[in-house]
């Protein structure tokens, strides 16, 4: 059984394993949203094109925002608008809106994935993996889901083994050439920090 309890996360790790969660959403999901990057990874040189960007955010939002005044169960609109929640860090009114797509399509992995990357992003991380496990026995071979589960592994439970393992094989099977260069730097990244984990483990060994 997979470990999946929690250590204490000092402020940098909790700010990279949020950059690991933007990452997923952005590729994933399809949320092509650079400002999102800047804004999520707290950036403080914001640019004139960062300041556009988060213009052009919020226009999205609001023109979804006033679609769903007059079709407010539209589920093709509640999920854009999660993803754009997830996108600027407001995880938590992304959650309660991939809820109502639930509500009308208790079936959408989609947004299944996507209240377990909102947790993750909120650092409630309880519970989480064996969602994405009942996720995964629905569809063994959901990218979306393997790679969220690859980096809650990495990124929570510091197990980079069982993160490889899952990343390796994405790679075999992922088509998609942005999907698979984030794998790839996914695999090298979870690389590095096992030989570092394995380095320090002999250290302290001797």
């Amino acid at each position: 059984m997979e470990n999946e309890e929690q250590s204490p996360i000092d402020e940098s790790d909790e700010s990279s394993s949020k950059s690991l969660v933007l990452i997923i959403a952005a590729i994933w999901i399809g949320v092509a949203l650079v400002a999102g990057a800047v804004f999520f990874l707290g950036n403080e040189n914001t640019t004139e094109t960062d300041a556009t960007s988060f213009t052009q955010i919020d226009d999205q939002l609001k023109n979804i925002q006033d679609q769903l005044k007059s079709d407010p169960n539209n589920l093709d609109l509640l999920m854009g608008l999660g993803h754009l929640y997830l996108d600027t860090d407001r995880a938590s009114e992304a959650i309660p809106v991939f809820e109502k797509v639930l509500s009308f399509d208790p079936n959408n992995l989609d947004a299944k994935v996507d209240i377990v990357v909102a947790n993750m992003k909120l650092g409630q991380t309880n519970g989480q993996l064996k969602k994405l496990d009942d996720i995964l026995k629905i569809e063994p071979t959901y990218d979306y889901a393997l790679y969220v589960k690859a980096n809650f592994l990495s990124s929570v439970s510091n197990d980079y083994q069982g993160a490889l393992a899952i990343l390796k094989d994405l790679e075999k099977i992922i088509t998609d050439q942005d999907k698979l260069k984030t794998v790839k730097d996914s695999i090298s990244n979870a690389q590095q920090e096992l030989d570092s984990q394995q380095g320090t483990s002999k250290s302290s060994s001797q």
